[in-house]
C-alpha cells in the first residue's frame, strides 16, 4: 500500500451486471427453442426477429426445409406501424425455414397480417382477429404532399388487400364487403376464412405443432 493508504478494490461480482429476466428469457427462447412473441405494437422493434429469422435462415443452409427446425411466433399485438409489417412479411416470405405463428388472443390489424406470414398458422380457441381498413396517420404539408401521402396510403392498403386474399383464399366480394367495417373473427371465422390452419385447445397439440 503507497504512503499506508488502503486500497478498496471492488468485487468483479459486485460490479457484474446481470441481464433483466425477461430479456435472458428473450435469449433462451430464441437461440435454443427458436421461439419468439410478438407481444407489443408494431414498430421497429419488430427488425430484432426480423434479423434472427435471417440468421437461422443461414444456419439452416444446405438443410432441406422440411429437415429444418420450425421458428415459432406468438402473436398478441392490436397491430401498428405498416411499413414494419410489411418489412415483416417479406423477410417471413423469404424464409426457406419454416416459421409457425400461433394467435395468441389477439392478432388484430398489422398483428392479423403477421399472424398470415407463418407458412402454418393456428390460433387458440378464445383468441379474436381483425381486419380493416386501416387509417391514415393524418400530417400537414401542401396539398400536393397531401395528395401524394394519400396516394401512397391507397397503394398500401391495396398491397394489404392482395396479401390478405392471396394468403387466405378468401372470396374477394366477401373481403371488399367486410373490410369497409371492423370485421372482427373469432378462432372459428379465423379457420372457416382461411386465415388459420387449426385451433389449439391443448397444450399437447401446441407441443406437436412446435
Amino acid at each position: 500500500m503507497p504512503n499506508g493508504i488502503a486500497i478498496e478494490i471492488p468485487s468483479p461480482i459486485e460490479n457484474l451486471q446481470l441481464p433483466e429476466p425477461n430479456l435472458t428469457m428473450w435469449w433462451k427462447n430464441a437461440l435454443n427453442h427458436r421461439t419468439f412473441w410478438i407481444d407489443f405494437d408494431i414498430d421497429v422493434d419488430l427488425l430484432s426477429i426480423e434479423r434472427m429469422i435471417l440468421d437461422f435462415n443461414r444456419q439452416d443452409a444446405g438443410i432441406e426445409p422440411e429437415q429444418r427446425k420450425p421458428i415459432v411466433i406468438w402473436i398478441y399485438s392490436y397491430g401498428g406501424d405498416l411499413d414494419c409489417t410489411l418489412s415483416f412479411l417479406d423477410v417471413c416470405e423469404l424464409s426457406k425455414t419454416p416459421i409457425i405463428t400461433i394467435n395468441a388472443g389477439v392478432a388484430m390489424s398489422g398483428g392479423l397480417m403477421a399472424l398470415l406470414a407463418g407458412h402454418k398458422r393456428y390460433a387458440l380457441k378464445r383468441s379474436r382477429a381483425l381486419i380493416h381498413s386501416g387509417s391514415t396517420s393524418g400530417g400537414g404539408g401542401t396539398y400536393e404532399q397531401s395528395e401524394a401521402a394519400m396516394a401512397d396510403y391507397k397503394r398500401l392498403i391495396q398491397i394489404v388487400r392482395g396479401y390478405i386474399l392471396e394468403r387466405t383464399g378468401m372470396d374477394e366480394k366477401l373481403f371488399k364487403k367486410k373490410q369497409s367495417i371492423e370485421w372482427y373473427l373469432s378462432a372459428d371465422e379465423q379457420l372457416a376464412n382461411g386465415i388459420i390452419h387449426g385451433i389449439v385447445s391443448d397444450l399437447s397439440e401446441i407441443a406437436g405443432i412446435c
